[in-house]
């Protein structure tokens, strides 16, 4: 969160923000000698990539690239399996500004990334359950209901496991709109 924040970190995270806000990626970070790092800061990058979700999803895009570029400086401060699931997320959240921005290649390519590192990760849950959320809205942007039911299944279970009541019926309810949307409305 921006509370855990050093003023350094956040003074960088805002410098950023300008950069990316007028198009540039992480390459103009670099060239503006702009050094993101930092957990707090990958926390922060991640977190407004969703904020502008709606609003603005190139920026989106490029600030979840940006979280990707930070989890390479991470490796110091956490082991290979924590370093893998921040990664992991990472990942998964650029795949879904994919989504956003119909580059649904990029997408389908970021979350094989995302799986591969959460195979490697620590086991978390939460973390599985968020990349079966983005991978089910992937899979609804394609149309592909087929994959995308036992994914949202598989979430729904997931959440009652860790008894998220409240999670597992939003998975059943978006389950009930993708079987009515694949023409079973009895089913649904």
């Amino acid at each position: 969160s921006l509370r855990s924040l050093t003023l350094r970190e956040l003074r960088r995270l805002r410098a950023a923000r300008q950069i990316l806000a007028a198009g540039g990626g992480v390459h103009a970070l670099a060239l503006a000698d702009i050094t993101l790092a930092g957990k707090g800061v990958y926390e922060a990058l991640l977190a407004q990539s969703w904020a502008v979700r709606f609003a603005d999803p190139e920026q989106m895009v490029r600030l979840a690239q940006a979280a990707v570029e930070v989890t390479h400086g991470l490796a110091q401060s956490c082991s290979n399996q924590q370093l893998a699931d921040l990664q992991a997320r990472a990942w998964g959240e650029l795949g879904n500004a994919y989504r956003t921005t119909d580059r649904l290649q990029s997408a389908r390519e970021a979350f094989g990334r995302a799986f591969s590192l959460m195979q490697v990760g620590t086991g978390d849950p939460y973390l599985k359950a968020r990349l079966f959320e983005l991978e089910a809205s992937l899979l609804g942007t394609w149309r592909d209901f087929r994959l995308a039911l036992p994914r949202l299944k598989s979430l729904a279970n997931l959440y009652l496991d860790l008894q998220e009541s409240h999670l597992a019926g939003r998975a059943h309810i978006i389950r009930a709109l993708y079987t009515y949307y694949s023409g079973a409305a009895d089913q649904a």
